[in-house]
């Protein structure tokens, strides 16, 4: 019984190692923009204020994280997003 060597790889065609190449490549040019817009959010400080932290009451955050220029107050519930930035003064 003689086994016969066959390349694995030998059918596919070359447009699809370009392919694959280039997905490559758009994925690590994507990943590193994002890497480097990453913000550290491991200090971030913050204050919650309530007179009473029930339903239907007012809860007011107040952000004193150094070094923050904006800010994206986002529950995910039927609120509004809130978006506030840091006045230039």
């Amino acid at each position: 019984m003689n086994k016969t060597k066959t390349n694995l790889f030998q059918n596919i065609d070359s447009k699809v190692y370009l392919t694959l190449a280039t997905l490559l490549l758009l994925s690590l040019i994507i990943f590193s923009f994002q890497y480097s817009r990453h913000i550290n959010c491991k200090n971030a400080k913050y204050i919650i204020h309530s007179d009473e932290f029930t339903i239907n009451r007012v809860v007011e955050f107040y952000d004193n994280t150094k070094g923050a220029k904006s800010w994206k107050w986002d529950f995910r519930d039927s609120t509004a997003v809130d978006f506030k930035a840091k006045n230039a003064s």
